[in-house]
């Protein structure tokens, strides 16, 4: 798959494989593509040449829109972790 938004290609070539139960972890330098390609798989996005193809699945989590850093995005995530920890250790005391 290629796409670009300019004459120069952003992503060229790009091929990959995520199985069933699997999970994939996306990580380059800023401005490589990373979020141009979750936004190819979640459809937002036409590849400029050959084809994607992916199962239905369930769309994209928030990160694409969310603003701040990783730790932000980390923290919102672990809330209801924390919190449930929190209230069980309450409770056992």
């Amino acid at each position: 798959m290629s796409f670009s938004f300019t004459a120069e290609p952003l992503l060229d070539g790009v091929t990959f494989t995520v199985g069933d139960g699997e999970r994939a972890c996306l990580v380059g330098p800023n401005g490589c593509g990373k979020t141009t390609l979750l936004r190819l798989v979640a459809g937002d996005l036409v590849p400029d040449s050959d084809t994607l193809r992916a199962p239905a699945v369930a769309p994209v989590p928030d990160v694409l829109t969310r603003t701040g850093d990783i730790g932000d995005y980390l923290d919102a995530a672990a809330a209801p972790l924390r919190s449930m920890t929190t209230r069980f250790e309450t409770i056992t005391a």
